[in-house]
Parts: structure tokens; sequence; C-alpha cells
């Protein structure tokens, strides 16, 4: 897969791991926190997801 691709794939994947965590809002702070209140930990899940599909 070309580098453009794959990280095309890599946005989406966090877009989707996005998506299911401010859906979820697990400690209820999207109504009185900045959209992207959960991003530092959809970074670390996307990352941890992607290393071990990797091996």
């Amino acid at each position: 897969m070309g580098k453009r691709k794959e990280y095309i794939k890599i946005i989406e994947f966090g877009n989707d791991i996005k998506k299911i965590i401010n859906s979820w809002d697990p400690l209820d702070l999207l109504d009185i926190a900045p959209e992207d209140e959960y991003e530092t930990e959809i970074r670390e899940i996307r990352d941890i997801v992607i290393e071990t599909e990797n091996y």
C-alpha cells in the first residue's frame, strides 16, 4: 500500500474511533467540554491498535 493510502487509512480509522468514543462519552464531558476532549485517548487507542495489527 502506498504511503498516501496508508495515511488515509489511519486517519479514517482514527475518525471511526472518535465517533465511537464521542457517542459513548464515558466521562459525560461532551456537554460541557470541547469536541476534541478525548483526542489524546483516541490517538493512543488508534496507535495501539495499529501497532498490534502490524505484529
